[in-house]
């Protein structure tokens, strides 16, 4: 009885395990399809990782050119800053010497024009000074024809006044000459002189004495009686006295025949010169 319980059950148990193992056929089958497929897909996918791996090296060599390109155009944009910086330098320099130049320019400019300001200025004084002395000179020039002509009319007027008759000389008497010899002239004891020691010594001339005819505070100048006739001449040099006091020095600056023109030689000193006052021309 047993046994032909066991016959069933048997055949169940291989029917299942036939069933388990055509079942785990199909799914190797199946798994192995799906592992060819994997396979199929990983090699499509390698192929394009080469293709992609070959393009990316090629990529890769282009870019090293680039890069090396790149380097070359670097530093060749070095060279040109470097250049450039040094034109700079340069340019820096050439500006600072020109701003001093420029500055120093300016300076004398600024000096140029101080200058030509006091030229105008001395100009302007000179202008004046000029006019003035123009206007003296005028003045002086009448005033000593005024004095002139006065002068010829005193010398017409005395040449017209008729002169004293001269006195009779007496009748000259002439006398013996007498020689007295030193030795007999001379008392005992008494030196001799000789002939030598009686002569004077040579005289120094006097100096020629005039008066103050106008003073002019003005234009400060004096006129004096003395001129040509007395032998005065442009640059000799005059005192004025007032009673034996010196007053004044004076130079002569213009001469006429009877009369000259004279400046003091320090200013404000025509204010102590009066008219009648002494001149001496040495």
């Amino acid at each position: 009885m047993a046994d032909k319980v066991r016959g069933p059950a048997s055949g169940i148990i291989l029917i299942l395990l036939l069933i388990v193992a055509v079942g785990a056929a199909a799914l190797g089958f199946l798994g192995l399809q799906k592992e060819k497929e994997r396979n199929a897909q990983l090699t499509e996918d390698i192929t394009q990782l080469e293709v992609k791996k070959r393009s990316a090296e090629q990529e890769a060599e282009s870019l090293k050119v680039q890069i090396v390109d790149l380097k070359r155009q670097i530093e060749q944009h070095q060279a040109m800053i470097k250049e450039s910086n040094n034109k700079a330098a340069s340019l820096d320099d050439a500006l600072s010497v020109e701003k001093k130049a420029r500055e120093d320019a300016l300076l004398e400019v600024e000096k140029l024009q101080q200058e030509a300001a006091s030229l105008r200025d001395a100009k302007s004084k000179l202008e004046a000074d000029l006019k003035a002395s123009g206007e003296k000179v005028v003045f002086l020039k009448g005033k000593l024809d005024l004095f002139e002509s006065n002068q010829q009319k005193l010398k017409a007027e005395q040449a017209a006044v008729p002169e004293a008759a001269p006195k009779a000389e007496a009748p000259a008497v002439q006398l013996k000459k007498i020689v007295v010899s030193p030795a007999e002239s001379a008392p005992a004891g008494v030196p001799v002189k000789s002939a030598a020691a009686d002569t004077a010594a040579p005289s120094v001339p006097a100096p020629l004495e005039g008066k103050v005819l106008v003073v002019n505070e003005e234009y400060d100048f004096i006129v004096i009686s003395l001129g040509k006739n007395d032998n005065i001449a442009v640059g000799d040099m005059v005192e004025i006295l007032r009673q034996d006091k010196k007053i004044a020095d004076a130079k002569i600056e213009e001469v006429r025949d009877t009369m000259s023109v004279a400046m003091p030689l320090e200013q404000g000193m025509i204010k102590n010169i009066k008219q009648e006052d002494r001149a001496l021309v040495s």
